[in-house]
């Protein structure tokens, strides 16, 4: 039995992208919540709730920095909760609402550091609030 070669138009390769994109917008919504709660005062010496969060946080920036995700991803902030749109340590835009990302590089109780390679800008949030988390795919 010959192998077949898999084309862009695959509607499997098309499946299997959505299921990735499923599975790590769950996994940073998941990490977001988590890192949410530890920022609280009351929170902040939950030794258990603080592994859940940094390995949920891990997770969300190694499988988009390290592995390298094959779809960008457009975050939605709420109105109460901008951004601050940025290269370098340049502002280029604060009270942003819209970003399209390729990576997460920060995800702590502090802050979120989202990442466009292609553009090299980032968008920092310092709360742990998204509206929405949208798959680009290419």
């Amino acid at each position: 039995m010959e192998g077949r070669e898999i084309s862009d138009a695959d509607p499997l390769r098309q499946i299997r992208l959505e299921r990735q994109a499923k599975a790590f917008t769950d996994l940073l919504q998941f990490a977001l919540q988590f890192n949410a709660l530890l920022a609280k005062p009351e929170n902040s010496s939950d030794a258990e709730l603080r592994l859940k969060a940094e390995e949920a946080a891990q997770a969300a920036i190694h499988d988009s920095y390290l592995d390298v995700l094959p779809f960008n991803f457009l975050i939605n902030l709420p109105q109460d909760n901008p951004g601050t749109r940025s290269i370098g340590m340049r502002i280029l835009e604060e009270n942003v609402f819209e970003f399209e990302a390729s990576e997460v590089r920060r995800l702590d109780p502090q802050q979120v550091d989202f990442h466009n390679i292609r553009t090299d800008e980032w968008l920092t949030i310092y709360k742990h609030r998204v509206e929405k988390i949208t798959p680009i795919f290419p």
